[in-house]
C-alpha cells in the first residue's frame, strides 16, 4: 500500500504553489537537482504548508514524501522533453488562465489575491508559466504510462481480501438518486432584447470604437468577464455543439453573429486555432428569467411527474423526452460519482439541495417540482423533480454492496503501482542531487543509490 502522500500524487501538489506562495518567508536553498530542475525549500515548506492547513495531525516527517513527490514530477517532466512532447504555449496560456481563475474565486477576488500573494496577476503568470508548461508535459506523460492500465475482478477481489476484517471501514448511507430538469424559457421580447444588445457590442468591436475584452467585462455574465471573456485553450467536444460548430468554423480574429446556446447567447471570438483545438473568447448574455417564466417551467414539470406517477412513462422515458440537463440525460437521469462513475452515491458526494430533498423521500418516491441554483452554472434558477430510487443504510464496507467503490481503489493503486516502479527505472537516466537535510528519507534512497549524482 502507498502511503497518503504518493496515492494522491498530483491532485494537490501540482496547484499548490499559487495558493501557498506567500506562506513563507524564510531564506530559500535549493535541496534537490533533477537534470535541468531544481527544488527549493520554499518548494517542499509551501506544499507541507497546505498539506498542514488541510491535515493539522501531520507532522514533519511528510516531507520526505512531499519531496519525492516533487522529484518524481520533475523525472515525468525531464523523460517529456527527452521524449519531444510538445505543448503548445496556447495550451499553457489556457491553463494558466484557468488556474488564475480559480484561484481568483479561491480567495473571493484578484485584488484579494494579488494582496496575499504580492504578486499581481501579470507577475504571477509570468513566475508560474514555466511551472505549468513542466505540469502539463508530465501529466501526459504520466497519462502515457497510467492510461493502459486495467484492472480484473479478480485482482479486486485480492485488493479487498488485503483488507484486516477488523480494519474494514464502516460505510455511509448510500444512494441512487435521479433527476429530471427543466430549464425555464424567456419570453420572446427579452430575448429579442438580448440578441440586439449583442448585435450593438459587436458594431462597436468591429468598428473600432471599443475591443472584445473591454465589453466583455462591461456586459459579459459568467466568470470569464474578469478575464476579457477569455475560455483558454477548449478542444471542440469540450463546448456543448450549438456553441462549438459555429465557434470553430471562425478565422483567426474574426467575431462570430450572435449565438444561442442552452447557457444563453454568445459573441464569439476565435484568439487562434490550432486542428480540433481553439483559443476563444466570448461575451455571454443571460436573458433575465421572470418568476412568471419559473411558473410555465414548474407547472411543466408537474406534468411530467404525473405522467411517471401515473404510470404513462417511465422514468427513464420521462428523461429522454423532457430534461435539459445533458450531463444526466445520457445515464437516465441517474446522478453518478465523478471519482468511481458509479450511481451509488454516498451522501457526501450529494449537494446540500439534494441531501435535504431526499431526507422527506422514501425509496420509489418522485419529488414534487422545486426550483434551484445550479452550482455548475453559477444562480441560475432551474426546476426539476427527483426520484430516490434506492437506499443503502450504514455497513460495513463488502464486495457485493460496494464494489464500484473498491474496484476504483485497486485501480488506483495498480496505477500508482505501475507509474512509481517506471519511475524508479528512469531515476538512473538523469542527474540527481539531494540536499544533506533529506539524505536520511527513507523514501529518498533509490534515488541517492540509483542516480548519476
Amino acid at each position: 500500500m502507498f502511503n497518503k502522500v504518493r496515492r494522491i500524487f498530483f491532485t494537490v501538489l501540482l496547484v499548490l504553489p499559487f495558493c501557498a506562495q506567500a506562506q513563507i518567508g524564510t531564506l530559500d536553498k535549493i535541496v534537490a537537482v533533477v537534470g535541468e530542475h531544481i527544488v527549493l525549500q520554499s518548494d517542499v515548506n509551501n506544499t507541507f504548508a497546505e498539506y498542514k492547513r488541510m491535515q493539522p495531525e501531520i507532522d514533519d516527517s511528510m516531507k520526505c514524501g512531499i519531496l519525492e513527490n516533487i522529484l518524481s514530477k520533475n523525472i515525468l517532466a525531464e523523460q517529456g522533453a527527452k521524449d519531444s512532447v510538445v505543448v503548445t504555449d496556447e495550451e499553457v496560456n489556457g491553463n494558466l488562465e484557468n488556474k488564475l481563475r480559480y484561484f481568483v474565486q479561491q480567495y473571493g477576488s484578484e485584488e484579494r489575491m494579488e494582496q496575499v500573494t504580492g504578486k499581481n496577476m501579470y507577475q504571477l503568470k509570468d513566475e508560474y508559466r514555466s511551472f505549468v508548461k513542466d505540469e502539463l508535459i508530465a501529466s501526459r506523460v504520466q497519462g502515457t504510462v497510467m492510461n493502459g492500465i486495467k484492472i480484473t475482478p479478480f485482482e479486486v477481489r485480492s485488493y479487498f481480501d488485503k483488507i484486516p476484517k477488523d480494519s474494514l471501514p464502516t460505510m455511509p448511507s448510500q444512494v441512487e438518486v435521479g433527476q429530471i430538469v427543466i430549464t425555464p424559457m424567456a419570453s420572446k421580447s427579452v430575448e429579442a432584447y438580448a440578441i440586439q444588445q449583442l448585435n450593438d457590442i459587436r458594431e462597436q468591436i468591429v468598428t473600432g470604437k471599443s475591443d472584445f475584452e473591454s465589453m466583455a467585462g462591461i456586459y459579459g455574465m459568467d466568470g470569464t468577464k474578469d478575464n476579457g471573456g477569455n475560455l483558454g485553450v477548449v478542444e471542440r467536444d469540450d463546448m456543448v455543439p450549438e456553441f462549438s460548430s459555429p465557434a470553430f468554423k471562425l478565422q483567426t480574429g474574426e467575431i462570430s453573429n450572435v449565438i444561442k446556446s442552452r447557457y444563453g447567447f454568445h459573441l464569439v471570438q476565435m484568439v487562434k486555432r490550432q486542428g480540433e483545438k481553439a483559443n476563444l473568447r466570448h461575451i455571454l448574455i443571460k436573458p433575465k428569467i421572470t418568476s412568471e417564466d419559473l411558473k410555465v417551467a414548474m407547472a411543466k414539470c408537474d406534468s411530467v411527474r404525473n405522467l411517471i406517477v401515473e404510470g404513462k412513462l417511465t422514468f427513464n422515458e420521462a428523461v429522454q423526452k423532457f430534461t435539459t440537463d445533458e450531463r444526466t440525460k445520457s445515464t437516465g437521469g441517474m446522478f453518478s460519482s465523478p471519482s468511481t462513475g458509479s450511481s451509488i452515491l454516498g451522501q457526501e458526494e450529494l449537494s446540500p439541495s439534494v441531501a435535504l430533498a431526499l431526507a422527506k423521500m422514501q425509496p420509489g418516491e418522485i419529488s414534487k417540482p422545486e426550483v434551484f441554483v445550479d452550482e455548475q452554472q453559477g444562480d441560475d434558477k432551474l426546476v426539476r423533480i427527483l426520484l430516490l430510487k434506492t437506499i443503502k443504510e450504514p455497513h460495513l464496507m463488502s464486495l457485493t454492496q460496494d464494489y464500484s467503490r473498491i474496484q476504483q481503489a485497486a485501480l488506483v493503486e495498480k496505477q500508482n503501482i505501475a507509474l512509481m516502479k517506471w519511475i524508479e527505472e528512469k531515476i538512473g537516466d538523469f542527474y540527481i542531487k539531494i540536499d544533506e537535510d533529506y539524505q536520511t528519507c527513507p523514501n529518498i534512497a533509490k534515488w541517492r543509490i540509483t542516480s548519476k549524482n
